[in-house]
């Protein structure tokens, strides 16, 4: 009996690759994703000290608590990026919890990215990125091997991380 519950059931898994590359930045570039990043540790921080103040630990409730005050106070911040706060905060919350410690404060290090955030452009065999950054969209290159672009062709990832 148990055997035919199983086998009428489909079971979907979800494959993640991470392909890891370099980015090619200019100057300017790399200007523009300093303050995205500084802005939204910042706002984490904002987050985290409100979360632990009020006891949250839930990233819908966070979202619904403190989304508007954070990007009135962040401009500069696209929309999605605050939104990509209240999971980073609230992942960082349960975590120290399991280590019996307290949250450490937010650095500059990495920036969740979804796919509002950043598109990959295949375009003749190159690779670009476009992600949006506190002073609007910037390109960047990507410097490659052919591991990682036979990973990548063809594909259209949903998410990355800029660290």
């Amino acid at each position: 009996m148990i055997s035919s519950l199983i086998s009428d059931k489909i079971f979907m898994m979800k494959l993640v690759k991470t392909v890891r590359c370099k980015l090619e930045v200019d100057e300017e570039s790399a200007c523009a994703l300093r303050e995205t990043l500084f802005q939204f540790s910042q706002a984490c921080n904002d987050a985290l000290k409100v979360a632990i103040d009020k006891h949250i630990t839930n990233s819908f409730k966070l979202h619904r608590k403190l989304y508007y005050t954070l990007r009135r106070r962040y401009k500069d911040l696209t929309a999605n990026h605050v939104v990509r706060v209240f999971p980073r905060v609230t992942g960082a919350i349960r975590s120290a919890a399991k280590r019996r410690r307290k949250p450490k404060q937010f650095r500059p290090k990495s920036l969740p990215l979804d796919g509002r955030l950043f598109r990959l452009i295949e375009y003749r065999g190159q690779f670009k990125i476009s992600v949006s950054t506190v002073q609007g969209r910037k390109k960047f290159g990507l410097l490659i091997g052919n591991y990682q672009r036979g990973l990548l062709t063809g594909q259209k990832p949903t998410s990355a991380t800029i660290s």
